[in-house]
């Protein structure tokens, strides 16, 4: 008696892992663009004229998305791929880091109001993820079940 065995598990890991890592770089890159906007439009809260900057200047008011001002908070966001298909959303200027914090989560003794716009943002954005990821995954299924 021959008997022959078919596995095309390979086939199918290798084909999910490369539609889900393409799917979640796409949502990352999305993620970032909203963030960025996040920070565009029209505040309500002091105006500040600060020489040798862009003047005059209308901060956000507490729990507004943070004001744009010199654009250097939005030009830090980035996306990073980790091993495994992830992405990591993160501000890569170690000021703009620092000053994102407080502006996030206001400071210590609350002088600086919390003007959350990262952590809203992103969970705004979980559902599209989550249905970026499904759709990528039923596809890779789709193609595996037609081979």
């Amino acid at each position: 008696m021959t008997r022959i065995e078919f596995d095309r598990s390979f086939q199918f890991l290798a084909a999910m892992d490369a539609a889900i890592a393409t799917a979640t770089e796409k949502s990352a890159v999305e993620l970032v663009e909203k963030l960025k906007a996040k920070l565009q439009g029209p505040r309500h809260g002091r105006t500040y004229t600060v020489s040798g900057k862009p003047s005059p200047h209308t901060a956000s008011a507490p729990g507004e998305a943070p004001a744009h001002w010199e654009g250097i908070l939005a030009g830090a966001i980035k996306h990073l791929p980790l091993p495994g298909g992830g992405q990591e959303i993160f501000v890569d200027d170690d000021e703009a880091a620092y000053a994102g914090k407080f502006l996030e989560f206001g400071s210590p003794g609350g002088k600086i109001a919390a003007r959350p716009w990262f952590r809203p943002t992103a969970d705004a954005h979980e559902a599209e993820y989550v249905a970026t990821i499904e759709a990528a995954a039923a596809a890779a299924l789709g193609i595996l079940g037609r081979g």
